[in-house]
C-alpha cells in the first residue's frame, strides 16, 4: 500500500467515522433489480424463465450468473449459451447470493480512492462468506444466513480508525443501528473471539474468516515491511526518557514498555503511555488501534548466606 492510498484511506474512515458517530451514515438502498432477483428467489412459484427476464435488466448481474455458471465448479459437458440455461444449472440460491453480492461490491466497495485496499477486503469478504455457507451447510444450518453474516462481518474496517474500539465493535454497531438481524450483529462483533459466544453463526464466521485469512496469497506483506513496522513502534517508545525497553507484539496492534523503576515513578509512567500514544498518531498510518501499556517493577534481591 503507497503512501498515497494510505493517506486517502484514513481520510476516507475519518469521513465515515464522523459520519457514524453522529448517526447521519445511511446506507445505500439495494438495486431494484438485485432486490427484485433476491425476492423471486424465495418464491416457490419462480422458474428459470421467470428469473433469467429479471436477471437480463441488470448486466452485472447477468454477465456473473453466465460466468460461474461457465467455470470449472459448474460448468457442464455444454457450455451455457444463454441466462435461462445458467438460471437453471445454477438454482435459486446461487442466484440469489450472486445478486447479493454484487449489489454490496457495486455499493460499498467502489470508491477509486482506495480500489487496492477495498479489493482486498471484498475478496476476503466474498470468500468468509462462502467458507461460511459451505461449514452451515455441513452443520445443518440456515445457509442464506451464514453467507450474510460471513460477508458483512468486516464491514467496520470502514471506520476503525476514528471511532473507539476496534473493527468488530464498530462493524456490530453500524449493523445494529441499520436493523439487522441478530446473528449478523453478533458474527460481527465477536468474530476475533472478543467475546464469549455461544452463537453458532459467530463461531461459524470466525472459522471461515481463519480460512479465508490463511489462504495461499492472502497476507501479502512482506517480512522486511513486517519487521521495519514492528521496528518503528519500538524506536519511537525508546525515544522517550525512562524507557529501557519496548516489545511490540500481535502484529503490531500491542506494546508494552518497560519503564526505569528508577528513574520513574508512577505518575510519570503513565505520562509515557500517553505521550507514546500520540507519538504514535502523529507520526504513523495504521489501521486499528495500537495498545500501549507501560510496566514499571521494582525488584529487591537480598542473599542469604
Amino acid at each position: 500500500m503507497d503512501a498515497t492510498m494510505t493517506s486517502s484511506t484514513t481520510d476516507l474512515s475519518r469521513l465515515f467515522g464522523g459520519l457514524i458517530a453522529g448517526q447521519r451514515l445511511e446506507l445505500p438502498p439495494m438495486p431494484a433489480t438485485a432486490a427484485e432477483v433476491m425476492d423471486l428467489c424465495q418464491q416457490e412459484t419462480t422458474d428459470a424463465a421467470k428469473l433469467s427476464a429479471v436477471v437480463h435488466r441488470d448486466q452485472t448481474i447477468a454477465s456473473n450468473v453466465l460466468r460461474v455458471a461457465n467455470s470449472v465448479a459448474y460448468a457442464g459437458q455444454v457450455p451455457c449459451s444463454s441466462l435461462q440455461q445458467a438460471c437453471s444449472r445454477l438454482g435459486m440460491q446461487l442466484i440469489s447470493e450472486i445478486a447479493t453480492a454484487v449489489a454490496v461490491r457495486g455499493r460499498m466497495f467502489a470508491d477509486a480512492r482506495c480500489a487496492a485496499l477495498l479489493t482486498a477486503l471484498w475478496r476476503h469478504s466474498v470468500l468468509a462468506g462462502f467458507f461460511s455457507k459451505e461449514i452451515a451447510r455441513a452443520r445443518r444450518r440456515n445457509v442464506d444466513v451464514a453467507f450474510l453474516c460471513g460477508l458483512l462481518h468486516d464491514i467496520g474496517k470502514a471506520a476503525d480508525h476514528e471511532l473507539e474500539g476496534g473493527h468488530p465493535k464498530i462493524g456490530a454497531d453500524l449493523l445494529k443501528r441499520h436493523g439487522e438481524r441478530e446473528e449478523i450483529v453478533h458474527a460481527a462483533l465477536g468474530h476475533h473471539d472478543d467475546i464469549t459466544t455461544k452463537n453458532p453463526y459467530t463461531v461459524l464466521v470466525a472459522t471461515a474468516d481463519a480460512c479465508s485469512a490463511s489462504r495461499p496469497g492472502a497476507r501479502r506483506e512482506s517480512l522486511e515491511r513486517y519487521v521495519k513496522r514492528m521496528e518503528e513502534l519500538e524506536s519511537i517508545a525508546l525515544g522517550f526518557p525512562g524507557v529501557e525497553q519496548a516489545f511490540a507484539i500481535q502484529a503490531g496492534r500491542e506494546l508494552r514498555v518497560l519503564a526505569s523503576s528508577r528513574d520513574t515513578d508512577d505518575a510519570k509512567a503513565a505520562k509515557i503511555a500517553r505521550d507514546i500514544a500520540k507519538a504514535f498518531e502523529e507520526q504513523l498510518t495504521y489501521p486499528g488501534e495500537i495498545k500501549i501499556t507501560v510496566v514499571r517493577e521494582a525488584r529487591f534481591t537480598e542473599v542469604a548466606r
